[in-house]
């Protein structure tokens, strides 16, 4: 398995080299990346060819929360917190679900135990394609109208629908268990 350690200096080039390899990865969340965005960061992981896992200690701060919440697994050291003080949301919803969020945000404020967001998981249970066309609506939303905004995310969850994940998250939930997508 492939392993990136996330700091200051990473480039977009080197995590490119990563996440579109192919193979399952490890990103160690050291530190933000000064030289790439906070979007393009989330859009290369999200369209990573692969799984990958997060691992991170002590507080997680914006980029990197976002990335745990993307990532298909995460590990973390016991009392690791997440800042979610200028985090967007959007990964946090897939990644936890709103009831999930709304919950731990008001018991615990902005600093929020990793342990009440981020699930330790081992398989891919988020759909990929479903998580493309979420930050694809993400990046085309930015300041945009909010009737183009609501245009777009109902056009996106129309085509969701049409997705053979969309049949597996039936299947899951009737079962009661995890779904399990191809990526």
């Amino acid at each position: 398995m492939r392993r990136l350690r996330l700091v200051a200096g990473t480039t977009l080039a080197q995590l490119d080299q990563v996440s579109l390899s192919g193979e399952a990865f490890e990103l160690d969340l050291a530190g933000a990346p000064r030289a790439v965005t906070r979007l393009d960061l989330l859009l290369n992981l999200a369209r990573a060819a692969a799984p990958f896992v997060a691992r991170f200690s002590g507080t997680l701060k914006t980029p990197l929360v976002e990335v745990a919440a993307l990532a298909s697994g995460a590990e973390w050291t016991p009392g690791a917190v997440l800042d979610l003080r200028r985090a967007l949301l959007a990964p946090l919803l897939w990644s936890a679900g709103e009831r999930e969020l709304r919950a731990a945000v008001l018991v615990h404020g902005s600093r929020v135990p990793a342990d009440a967001l981020l699930r330790r998981r081992v398989g891919t249970t988020h759909s990929a394609r479903a998580l493309h066309v979420l930050l694809d609506l993400l990046d085309a939303g930015r300041g945009g109208a909010a009737e183009s905004a609501f245009a777009r995310e109902l056009a996106a969850f129309r085509f969701v629908m049409t997705l053979p994940d969309r049949e597996e998250g039936v299947r899951a939930f009737l079962e009661k268990r995890q779904a399990r997508f191809d990526w």
